[in-house]
């Protein structure tokens, strides 16, 4: 997921995920009972608390980045109609080793902080409540109110 500012339609700027708005189509469609590595992307000058609506977490770790580069070559593909197969590689951006949590991020959690500059990855199970119908909707979202005010909120679908 990439965080980013973004210019809404001559709009003031917005903060985005995906440089998507929160109408938008939904993007992600995790499958029911598994198990995934979600990385967000933080090219903004500030922290976020990223919320994830449904489930709870592990942060597996963060990384720098080269914001610079990275953002030439998404704006790219962004530019170039977001072809799957031109996806930019993030792993050419990295820089150094990933960094474990602290010791007050182990365990679960349903919030944690995208560092600027940085990219962090959280692991989700995506078990639904008993009797829960499919799909089913949820949204992530910073959990800052003026960013969640200014479109930096996503829905999510569960599939079977």
């Amino acid at each position: 997921m990439l965080i980013a500012n973004r210019d809404a339609k001559g709009k003031s700027t917005h903060l985005a995920i995906n440089q998507r708005l929160f109408d938008d189509p939904v993007e992600d469609f995790p499958k029911a009972g598994t198990t995934e590595i979600w990385e967000y992307v933080n090219l903004s000058g500030d922290g976020h608390a990223m919320h994830v609506h449904l489930v709870q977490f592990h942060l597996l770790d963060r990384q720098r980045l080269d914001t610079t580069g990275y953002r030439a070559a998404y704006d790219a593909w962004i530019a170039g109609g977001r072809r799957p197969e031109a996806r930019p590689d993030l792993a050419r951006h990295l820089r150094g080793e990933p960094i474990a949590p602290g010791d007050y991020e182990t365990g679960r959690l349903d919030t944690t902080v995208a560092q600027p500059g940085m990219v962090t990855r959280i692991v989700l199970r995506f078990d639904l409540p008993e009797g829960a119908a499919l799909p089913a909707t949820y949204i992530q979202h910073c959990h800052m109110l003026e960013h969640e005010d200014n479109e930096m909120m996503r829905p999510w679908r569960i599939i079977a």
